[in-house]
């Protein structure tokens, strides 16, 4: 939503001359217009496209952030050097966030490693948590970023506060119609899943044993000269005993969908404490093996997909018991359909290979004192001894 004194005005070109354009012309100022360029040439996808209206309404990038530093570390050394100044940190004189946290998967995010732009094949951007690095650079529009945008503009003042009751698991009352919701990723009003393709998604008890979650979402038919630029989204809730924590592991995945920000395809997974922040998201079989142990006794998994059927493979189980609770008696959910196999190589049993060689490559992480032995140790048990 952006105010009514504030006009755009986008321009869809052809083919760049020589390269690759998308870029905004001016600022957001009151009576002024404001000119996106948006090539067909490698910029014409639906994620640039909002990455650039957010630009037009006022938002920063992410990165740039007054507050940035307690988030990401940036290495200018592997950065090209033309594209410093998109990494520029703002003041909190010049940047005002409505007190939002910090959210590494929002479209206004940079990626970390893009080919593009690093000079030495290693990443100019990490992540304070090493496995957001995937999810830097996404083409999905954030629940915060709507949030940020509707206070800017004061859109929610129209809305009676008792709307706001309505709205479970940390959503806000819809500025055009307040009987509904914007909800976070994975959820909507009165715990009902979001619209996705029949048969996709549902509901799961983990256990103390381990259980398997097989996903295909995807186009039947996928034509890559097409716009594809609707994602197909499927979601899945993992329910423990109340109290309790569940892990996540993802196992495997279609391979040769491995790009900055899974802006093709993914799994996100959200297991942090605040459930309106993105969840870690992963796109490649590398990442095979990656545990996450969630703060809630609920996890929503989303799957997503804007080109061919792509399959997921994740792993849960009860991790721990809140404070009383005895173990679960439940049986595993029993599948109902032939399980479908990924379209890569033997699942990786090693933890989180890709993502700790690059870590200990690229940044000595094993040695460096930045981080606590603890947390190295989760992030790399057998890596970082």
């Amino acid at each position: 939503m952006v105010s009514k004194s504030l006009k755009s005005e986008i321009y869809s070109k052809g083919q760049g001359v020589g390269y690759r354009r998308c870029w905004l012309l001016g600022t957001s100022r009151k009576n002024w217009w404001n000119s996106i360029y948006v090539t067909r040439d490698g910029c014409g996808y639906i994620g640039l496209g909002l990455h650039e209206l957010g630009h037009t309404i006022g938002l920063y990038h992410t990165q740039s952030r007054h507050d940035r530093d307690n988030y990401i570390t940036l290495h200018y050394e592997n950065l090209v050097y033309d594209w410093h100044d998109q990494f520029n940190k703002e003041s909190e004189s010049t940047n005002y966030n409505y007190n939002i946290t910090y959210d590494y998967g929002t479209v206004m995010h940079y990626s970390g490693a893009s080919p593009g732009l690093s000079t030495t094949g290693k990443p100019y951007m990490m992540p304070h948590d090493p496995k957001y690095l995937p999810t830097l650079g996404s083409y999905i529009l954030s629940f915060y970023e709507k949030l940020m945008v509707n206070l800017h503009y004061k859109c929610l003042d129209k809305c009676p506060k008792e709307s706001w009751k309505k709205c479970e698991n940390g959503g806000f009352p819809h500025p055009r119609d307040c009987s509904k919701c914007i909800c976070p990723s994975g959820y909507v009003r009165n715990n009902l899943f979001d619209l996705q393709p029949p048969g996709c998604g549902k509901e799961l008890t983990a256990t103390d044993e381990y259980q398997e979650l097989w996903d295909v979402v995807g186009q039947e038919s996928y034509d890559r000269y097409a716009a594809n630029d609707d994602f197909y989204f499927c979601n899945y809730w993992i329910r423990g005993p109340p109290g309790s924590k569940i892990e996540v592991i993802f196992q495997n995945y279609t391979e040769s969908l491995d790009y900055p920000g899974c802006v093709w395809a993914g799994v996100e997974i959200k297991t942090l404490e605040d459930q309106r922040h993105t969840g870690y998201r992963f796109c490649s079989p590398e990442y095979g093996g990656t545990s996450l142990i969630s703060e809630h006794d609920m996890v929503p998994v989303i799957t997503y997909s804007r080109v061919y059927k792509v399959t997921s493979l994740l792993r849960y189980k009860i991790h721990s018991y809140g404070s009383g609770k005895t173990k679960s008696t439940s049986k595993p959910v029993s599948e109902k359909t032939p399980r479908p196999t990924p379209t890569t190589a033997t699942t990786k049993k090693c933890y989180t290979r890709l993502l700790c060689t690059l870590l200990r490559r690229s940044f000595k992480f094993c040695e460096t004192t930045k981080y606590d032995f603890n947390f190295k140790k989760k992030v790399c048990p057998y890596y970082c001894d």
